[in-house]
């Protein structure tokens, strides 16, 4: 049984949004860095670093939960 073109769109946007995560994760950790060298950790303390911060964060968890959500979806269809 040959996958339908809509599965396969739904796995391709699952993947993508996937790596969206993981790209936004790896570039928070790159960010938290900062604090551990002294120039960088008086921005990093800055409420613009801050915000920065946690919205990468959180943009990495929105991606995760919407792949996860469409991957419940495209196993019990």
């Amino acid at each position: 049984m040959e996958p339908s073109k809509q599965d396969e769109r739904l796995v391709m946007k699952i993947n993508d949004y996937r790596s969206f995560s993981n790209i936004f994760l790896l570039i928070a950790a790159f960010m938290s860095i900062g604090w551990f060298i002294p120039e960088q950790a008086k921005q990093m303390g800055t409420i613009f670093g801050l915000s920065l911060w946690f919205g990468l964060i959180g943009a990495s968890v929105f991606c995760l939960l919407l792949s996860l959500k469409w991957t419940r979806e495209w196993e019990n269809s």
